[in-house]
């Protein structure tokens, strides 16, 4: 399933800047091109980067989601089109 999710000008930059993996459909993925084990990646990624960017308390993957809200209130999304876009998630 494909969900459009708005993105900021320097996310979409970023994002444009990955190199292109034509035998994938997932935009993140494991090394073998399957979908991330959440487990491994908070272990592996997610807090090894938090402690190098120097955050203190540590954060959850999860808590990206209200912070995503945040700013897309904002921004001046609809709670609307807020329920839209996470509806597919909570599925």
């Amino acid at each position: 399933m494909q969900v459009a999710v708005p993105l900021q000008a320097i996310a979409l930059a970023v994002l444009d800047e990955l190199p292109p993996k034509p035998h994938c459909p997932l935009l993140f993925s494991s090394v073998r091109g399957g979908h991330l084990d959440l487990h491994n990646f908070r272990n592996r990624n997610w807090k090894p980067a938090q402690k190098a960017a120097g955050i203190t308390p540590l954060r959850r993957v999860y808590d990206l989601r209200h912070t995503f809200a945040t700013f897309a209130l904002r921004a001046g999304i609809s709670t609307f089109d807020l329920s839209r876009i996470w509806e597919p998630a909570w599925r």
